[in-house]
């Protein structure tokens, strides 16, 4: 319970909280690798290497590499390719550019911002189911999460992460056999780096020491009148 100024108090605390934690979190970015932009100054064709600008922006840097295997190993090429169809229903994907390797994408923000990353879908090549894992890493190869995948011959597997928020960034890295993996629709969000934010907890403690502090006021208003 409270009342009248205490409860201005108690609502002003509280969306001012609400604005700082969500001004934390900038626009959606979802690399979708359409043949008119992926590859540079000329359109996609089949098999056509994928730009190494292509997601960049002046929030962060996307590179692109093709490896021997998951984790730190050998780099084979240094970029991955396009293909247009045929990768179940997808539009558009990003593959390994040999047989058996495995796709890398890193994302690392630059300046003061970290990362969410949120989503990405996978599907086989030629009507056919293929297996294969997904590894995500930090940028110095720590492994964050990893689990086995079938990327589907018929329609696409969507994979979601329920919340990876990376300071510096994160790899992330499709295979074995990504060469018949494609991968497309890679969504994330920048995020601000906001210094001094508290954690929700910390909030909820400020907020309630601005009720107490409002509703101490007022009692003391009230002692000093009747005297």
């Amino acid at each position: 319970m409270c009342f009248g100024s205490v409860c201005m108090r108690i609502k002003f605390a509280i969306l001012a909280a609400a604005l700082c934690l969500s001004s934390a979190a900038q626009a959606v970015t979802t690399l979708t690798f359409d043949a008119d932009t992926a590859c540079g100054l000329t359109a996609c064709a089949d098999g056509s290497v994928i730009s190494q600008d292509y997601g960049d922006t002046a929030d962060f840097n996307v590179t692109y590499a093709t490896r021997a295997g998951v984790g730190a190993t050998a780099l084979i090429d240094p970029f991955v390719r396009f293909w247009s169809t045929d990768y179940g229903d997808l539009q558009g994907i990003a593959y390994a550019s040999v047989e058996e390797g495995v796709t890398e994408i890193r994302i690392e923000p630059l300046g003061q911002r970290g990362l969410s990353f949120t989503a990405f879908d996978i599907a086989g090549w030629f009507r056919t189911n293929r297996n294969t894992s997904v590894h995500l890493f930090d940028l110095q190869y720590n492994p964050l999460e990893a689990y086995d995948v079938v990327a589907p011959g018929v329609g696409h597997e969507r994979n979601e992460f329920v919340s990876y928020n990376v300071a510096n960034g994160f790899i992330l890295q499709i295979g074995p056999d990504a060469f018949n993996s494609g991968i497309d629709n890679l969504v994330f969000d920048t995020l601000d780096a906001v210094p001094g934010v508290p954690e929700p907890s910390s909030w909820l403690m400020m907020i309630l020491g601005f009720a107490f502090t409002g509703l101490a006021v007022r009692r003391s208003g009230r002692a000093a009148a009747r005297a």
